[in-house]
């Protein structure tokens, strides 16, 4: 069996090896992952470079510009890339076989890669079509946050917070692609591994209806609050209103009841969003967390067996150092949802009562509402 707790000196090794390349040929190991990658018979020292070059690509775009969303440029970039990397390192440096038939692929390292990508092209295509990819397309939350800091306090916020815990987090999603690459010649797959991927495969989609639902209404509120209607639907709504007993607001251009409902209030509070607050959030931290499971079936671990059941319950078992990055993403968002709902509430006096009304996080059963 290969265990998570019997990395511990395999990784050491390996990384005192990049350490001793890093002082005798600081250039060569530095300037050339891709040489370092095809030469090592581990990945994962490789990849941790190519993960100290997007901390300093980002740190330093961010200070160059003094736009701080550098790594969300990335964040949907990064993950696939290196599951990617693993996945294919037996093939690119160790001289194995490339796959012929689709059985020959279906191993854990690539279906934690396909996974990775799919996760990845989802929120590529959202964080594209809000134009986070264009200049000036930074989080508006960005704005608050440099209220709360000076200068040189922001710049070290940009490089330790935002450059280096992000970039570090984001490989840290991935690491249980390193135990598929591990485990990769022991343990086929499961299952176990049918049902997570089931699993994460729902909750993606969860969250792909979730943020189209937001997409949605956002444009539906940009129309009703910034665009003139066409005079025929002027017409119509004049038509509608006119034989309505109870007005409702009227907009001040045209004289025409525009906005109403979700809109009126300033937020979204129908589909998911009756039963959580974030369900896109819910969402993306439960696929981690999913994500992270994988590491079990790789190390061997076969829970439908009594005997793994009752190593499971000792300390080494479920001690899963690869728990530490949807931990660290779980408390990112309990820091970013606390600040996206205070801004929310400012700025909607509805918000408090949808608070009160409807889960933060996890979905549940709204409270009736009360008009």
């Amino acid at each position: 069996m290969v265990c998570w707790y019997n990395f511990s000196p395999h990784l050491t090794w390996h990384l005192n090896a990049l350490v001793n390349d890093i002082k005798t040929r600081p250039l060569e190991t530095l300037l050339r992952p891709d040489k370092a990658y095809v030469q090592s018979s581990d990945p994962f020292a490789p990849i941790l470079v190519l993960c100290l070059w997007f901390i300093a690509l980002t740190g330093l775009l961010g200070a160059v510009t003094q736009e701080f969303s550098w790594v969300d440029r990335i964040w949907s970039v990064a993950p696939p890339l290196y599951a990617w990397l693993f996945a294919l390192h037996p093939y690119i440096a160790l001289d194995t076989v490339w796959p012929t038939t689709v059985s020959e692929c279906m191993t854990r390292p690539f279906l934690l890669a396909g996974l990775a990508s799919l996760w990845g092209l989802r929120l590529t295509y959202n964080f594209w079509r809000k134009g986070g990819y264009a200049g000036g397309g930074e989080d508006y939350r960005w704005e608050e946050i440099r209220t709360w800091f000076s200068f040189s306090t922001l710049q070290l916020f940009n490089v330790v917070f935002i450059a280096f815990f992000q970039n570090i987090l984001l490989f840290l999603l991935i690491a249980p692609a390193y135990l598929a690459w591990v485990g990769r010649t022991y343990h086929a797959l499961t299952l176990v591994d049918v049902v997570l991927a089931s699993l994460f495969l729902l909750l993606l989609l969860v969250e792909t209806v979730a943020d189209q639902q937001q997409w949605v209404f956002q444009r539906q509120k940009y129309q009703a609050l910034f665009q003139r209607p066409s005079r025929k639907r002027r017409a119509s709504l004049r038509a509608t209103t006119a034989e309505s007993p109870a007005r409702p607001p009227k907009n001040p251009d045209t004289s025409i009841p525009l906005v109403t409902g979700d809109i009126a209030d300033g937020f979204l509070q129908s589909g998911l969003f009756a039963f959580s607050r974030h369900p896109n959030f819910w969402a993306e931290m439960s696929l981690w967390w999913v994500f992270h499971l994988f590491a079990y079936p790789a190390a061997g671990i076969h829970l439908e067996r009594r005997h793994d059941w009752n190593n499971f319950a000792r300390w080494p078992f479920w001690a899963n150092w690869t728990a530490v990055g949807p931990l660290l993403l779980t408390l990112l968002f309990q820091g970013s949802t606390s600040l996206t709902e205070e801004l929310s509430a400012r700025k909607y006096p509805q918000y408090r009562r949808y608070q009160k009304r409807v889960s933060r996080l996890l979905p549940w059963t709204p409270k009736a509402r009360k008009d």
